[in-house]
């Protein structure tokens, strides 16, 4: 299978998953999926600071992860990024991990709230009239982007972007948003 064929394969998947878990399952069923989402994503996170040097304990960021997406659903994510602020600051500032407190403290605390709890929130999301609509749709300008994104920079892109990603290309971001103009104007028809 080319490196295409397996990106379409799972994608097959997850999105049948995300689906049916956006449209037709139980709140329970949401929830468990955006909190599967999330731990995965912020142990890809935590392990890609590893890699750049920075120890973050891996066990307390996807554990006060797991936290999020419940605490959400619950309405008590405030008093859970409260503790989480502080049992991060105490973990890191003790004197057994001392070195680098500042710097791990804040990639964990950072992590947190840019990969869990900015996605979290599509359990509030979905509780809105016609919830269901808008994650498909927040999802599918996302997603689709990136796929824009990807076909056109891998056909058309030539003028490197920035340094940050190398693959990443201008004729790639111009396709990521002409992709997500189309992708708006034509779910119009649903929302």
């Amino acid at each position: 299978m080319s490196s295409l064929q397996k990106r379409l394969a799972v994608s097959a998947i997850f999105v049948t998953i995300t689906i049916w878990a956006i449209f037709f399952s139980p709140v329970w069923i949401f929830v468990a999926t955006v909190e599967a989402f999330c731990l995965a994503a912020a142990r890809e996170y935590f392990l890609m600071e590893r890699k750049k040097g920075i120890d973050v304990n891996l066990a307390l960021g996807l554990t006060l992860a797991a936290a999020l997406p419940v605490s959400i659903y619950y309405h008590a994510d405030s008093a859970v990024l409260a503790a989480a602020c502080i049992i991060i600051f105490v973990w890191h500032f003790h004197p057994r991990y001392r070195d680098n407190a500042l710097v791990r403290t804040a990639v964990t605390f950072f992590g947190l709230i840019y990969v869990v709890w900015f996605f979290s929130h599509l359990i509030k999301v979905r509780n809105l009239e016609h919830g269901a609509a808008w994650v498909f749709y927040t999802i599918l300008m996302v997603k689709g982007g990136d796929a824009g994104a990807y076909f056109v920079g891998k056909i058309c892109g030539k003028t490197k972007l920035i340094d940050i990603s190398p693959k990443k290309t201008v004729e790639g971001s111009i396709g990521c948003c002409l992709t997500t103009i189309v992708l708006s104007a034509i779910s119009k028809t649903y929302l």
